[in-house]
């Protein structure tokens, strides 16, 4: 047993760094998005990046996504637990998309609308789902689909390339056409109520000298209308196209002042860095309170060797600039496609290959509690960022020949000079090997125990002379192994100071390595 010693508490201590990584792992890939809002909660999972048709029901809501074999709506009470499931066949590819007015469904294959029944509705070049109803234009005509069945035509636009944007809330349906113009667009705003359309007001929205529009979306609440636009500079010092945005409310009456646009940032409330590349934008109004939904590309601690992934951001925007970015989802899969259910739960997909998650998060209180358990994709996705640190921590064995060298050449010179201490196992030669490949370790410890890979180590591993300290512990757990075994192992000098420099690379290697990169 003693013999067996000399390797089980290497190996021992060796399981514990990977222990301690693993545990580390695991709290960055199951860390809630914000300490108000539950981890994901999935759904389902989709075949194409459609958004899922959300409907309110008694006490929860149905929300309805595409599968392989057609459409699966189901049912969820306030806690999101299923009530309810129900299957429907239509034909499904990359183009065909859905929507749920009050109890049926309706889908569009691109170029058609049709029934669940596949009984074709109308021709139509644009699909606008909405909760209660369906916007969809044909040529320049505008027609609304409504939950009774109902088709009527409501507005016609003054050519093919004018393009509409809605908005719906407990008022009715909002419309907006927006006109491209060489100085900005063009927008008219209208209000859909109980089928009667009725103009609110016109706009124009300028466009800065040298930017190009990317996303315009607008909210309509009792007296105003809020506004937000995002925009590309076409140019820019880096050469990369820079990404602004824009906000405004303005009062929803004709003869009202045109609408001043303000600069808006977004920042990433982990490391407070501006969030890059927003898009899938929703914009609502809740109160007086005008809240962005979108995704973003900003920090997560999910994955390995990379910091970004485009997660899913609530910001609350003012004309002055934006209170506070909150971040709904920390996932390694890129989200996308947000949108609210209600005022405390929202929905987005995930991507996975060839298909997507349907995940939710809500800051209800049952939820968090439901998202709190350990699941075995977390214990997966825990132990593939480990072992992926730890490939790259064997990085160190190559690093570690330059600490290597200076030990064997002394042992080089010894094996012509004075071979009767290498003979004879004169202990002096252990000593003096160790002591030369220790100073070689102190020495050229800038490319492992540099200030980046410092700062990327949790606080047991950094703190002040954190690294002469623990190289120095691993020495003299490696040397008192040596000590008490060498005689029962019969070892040579040689192997002696072999044994002691692997163990010791060993150690930083299991405990160091995995933050190298």
């Amino acid at each position: 047993m003693k013999q067996k010693i000399v390797w089980i508490v290497p190996a021992l201590l060796v399981l514990l760094g990977i222990g301690l990584l693993f545990v580390r792992n695991f709290e960055d890939v199951t860390e809630p998005p914000d300490s108000d809002w539950s981890r994901p909660l999935e759904l389902g999972e989709t075949v194409t990046s459609d958004s899922p048709a959300v409907s309110s029901a008694t006490n929860g809501a149905k929300i309805a996504y595409l599968t392989e074999e057609g459409v699966k709506q189901t049912g969820y009470d306030q806690e999101y637990s299923s009530t309810e499931e129900t299957n429907i066949d239509i034909p499904v590819d990359k183009f065909t998309s859905i929507a749920t007015p009050g109890n049926q469904l309706v889908y569009s294959d691109y170029h058609q609308l049709f029934t669940e029944k596949k009984e074709k509705i109308s021709d139509l070049d644009t699909f606008l789902p909405l909760q209660n109803e369906v916007i969809f234009t044909k040529g320049t005509d505008v027609y609304v689909y409504e939950e009774d069945g109902s088709l009527t035509s409501i507005l016609t636009l003054p050519d093919e390339k004018a393009e509409v944007l809605t908005y719906e809330n407990h008022d009715g349906t909002y419309l907006a056409t927006r006109i491209t113009e060489s100085s900005g667009n063009h927008l008219t705003f209208y209000h859909l109520k109980d089928g009667t359309l009725e103009k609110v007001r016109e706009a124009d929205i300028p466009l800065q000298s040298g930017e190009e529009l990317k996303e315009m979306h607008f909210a309509a609440a009792e007296n105003d209308i809020r506004l937000i636009q995002s925009t590309l500079q076409k140019q820019s010092m880096t050469g990369k196209k820079k990404q602004l945005h824009y906000y405004a409310a303005f009062p929803a009456e004709e003869e009202a002042s045109a609408p001043k646009m303000s600069r808006v940032t977004f920042s990433d409330p982990v490391t407070g860095k501006s969030l890059e590349e927003l898009s899938d934008i929703e914009l609502t109004v809740r109160g007086d309170k005008s809240l962005l939904l979108f995704k973003a590309l900003g920090k997560t601690d999910t994955m390995f060797n990379k910091e970004t992934q485009f997660n899913i951001y609530q910001a609350q925007v003012k004309e002055k600039g934006v209170n506070r970015v909150t971040r709904i989802s920390n996932t390694p899969s890129p989200s996308l496609t947000p949108q609210w259910i209600d005022s405390h739960s929202i929905i987005w997909l995930d991507k996975k290959g060839d298909h997507y998650q349907v995940l939710l998060a809500s800051d209800e209180k049952a939820v968090i509690s439901k998202t709190d358990g350990i699941s075995s994709g977390n214990l997966l996705q825990a132990g593939g960022k480990t072992a992926g640190m730890l490939s790259f921590g064997m990085l160190i064995v190559p690093i570690s020949l330059v600490w290597i060298i200076w030990p064997l050449v002394f042992l080089t010179i010894l094996m012509f000079t004075k071979t009767k201490a290498m003979d004879e196992d004169r202990a002096w030669v252990f000593y003096t090997g160790a002591v030369i490949y220790l100073a070689a370790v102190f020495l050229f410890k800038g490319p492992v125990f540099s200030e980046q890979l410092l700062a990327r180590t949790p606080d047991y591993l950094n703190f002040s002379g954190s690294t002469f300290i623990y190289l120095l512990a691993f020495a003299l757990i490696a040397y008192v192994l040596v000590r008490a075994f060498h005689r029962v192992k019969d070892w040579s000098p040689f192997i002696q100071l072999s044994y002691f420099i692997g163990v010791h690379v060993a150690f930083i290697t299991v405990f160091f390595g995995p933050y190298l990169l």
